[in-house]
């Protein structure tokens, strides 16, 4: 990873849906005491300026759960 990256959504999510733009990398700093970063986005949207949004409830969230615990773990 590096600074101007863009993240995107993947499909590894149950809650969001895949190829959705969420920002750009504009900092990254090593943890000292761990083996992390703290990144910091610069998101695409910017939300303050929202007026209408749509929510949206994924119909077959329970049979993605119930197949994914289902799975041989390797």
């Amino acid at each position: 990873m590096k600074k101007g990256d863009t993240i995107v959504t993947s499909s590894f999510s149950n809650i969001y849906p895949e190829g959705v733009t969420i920002g750009v990398v504009s900092e990254i700093v090593k943890s000292r005491a761990e083996n992390f970063y703290d990144i910091t986005v610069k998101l695409s949207t910017n939300y303050k300026n929202l007026e209408y949004v749509y929510v949206v409830g994924n119909l077959l969230k329970f049979e993605r759960d119930s197949l994914e615990s289902n799975l041989p773990i390797k």
